[in-house]
C-alpha cells in the first residue's frame, strides 16, 4: 500500500475517533503486479488455439488495514483503470494474440458473479508490441470481491500461440474509493 493512502487513512482514523461518524479515503494509484505469469507453448506450430493461466489476487491485507471496527463500508468501490501486459521470456511481441479475455471470480463468496473485466480484440492490426495496454471495464465494482479475500483472475488467450513457453508481467491499477461509516 502506499504511503498516500496511509496518510489519508490515518487521518481518516483519526477523524472517525474523534467523533466523525463518516469518512472517504480516495486513491487513483494502487497497482499490483504479477511478475512472469507463464503459458504454455502450443504442441503444434502455426495452428490457431487458446491457453488460459488462472492466479490469485489478494487486496484484502491492505483493505483490513482500514477497518475501523464495526464501520460500514457501504457505497465503496475498487475499479480497474489500467492494465498492462509486457512480455518477458518466449515472445518480444502480442502479434500472435487474437483475443485475450480477463474474469475475476470469488474464491470466498460464491454467490458473487464472475465479472468479465478484460475484452481485448486485436482485430486488424498486425502489429502489436510490447508492453500491450489492455482494455478494461473500469465500471465493475470489484469491492465486494476484493473485500471478501481472494479472488482467481483467468486469463484466456487465443490466437496463433506460440510453440515455446512464454511469460509475461501483469500490472493492474486500481481506483479506491473507500467510505467508511460508523455510528457512534
Amino acid at each position: 500500500m502506499n504511503s498516500k493512502l496511509i496518510l489519508l487513512c490515518a487521518t481518516l482514523l483519526a477523524t472517525l475517533a474523534s467523533g466523525c461518524i463518516s469518512g472517504e479515503v480516495i486513491d487513483q494509484a494502487i497497482c499490483v503486479t504479477q511478475a512472469d505469469l507463464s503459458f504454455p507453448g502450443a504442441p503444434i506450430i502455426g495452428l490457431q488455439g487458446t491457453t488460459q493461466q488462472s492466479f490469485e489476487m489478494d487486496l484484502s491485507s491492505q483493505l483490513k488495514q482500514l477497518d475501523v471496527g464495526g464501520a460500514s463500508t457501504d457505497g465503496s468501490s475498487i475499479n480497474i483503470v489500467s492494465v498492462t501486459l509486457t512480455a518477458k521470456t518466449g515472445v518480444t511481441d502480442f502479434a500472435f494474440i487474437n483475443t485475450l479475455t480477463g474474469t475475476v471470480t470469488s474464491e470466498v463468496n460464491a454467490s458473487l458473479a464472475p465479472e468479465l473485466v478484460i475484452d481485448y480484440n486485436k482485430g486488424s492490426a498486425t502489429s502489436v508490441p510490447s508492453p500491450l495496454e489492455l482494455p478494461a471495464d473500469a465500471t465493475i465494482n470489484l469491492f465486494p470481491m476484493l473485500n471478501a479475500g481472494k479472488v482467481n483472475v483467468a486469463l484466456d488467450v487465443s490466437g496463433t500461440i506460440p510453440s515455446t513457453a512464454w511469460s509475461a508481467d501483469l500490472v493492474v491499477c486500481f481506483a479506491i474509493d473507500l467510505k467508511l461509516k460508523k455510528n457512534l
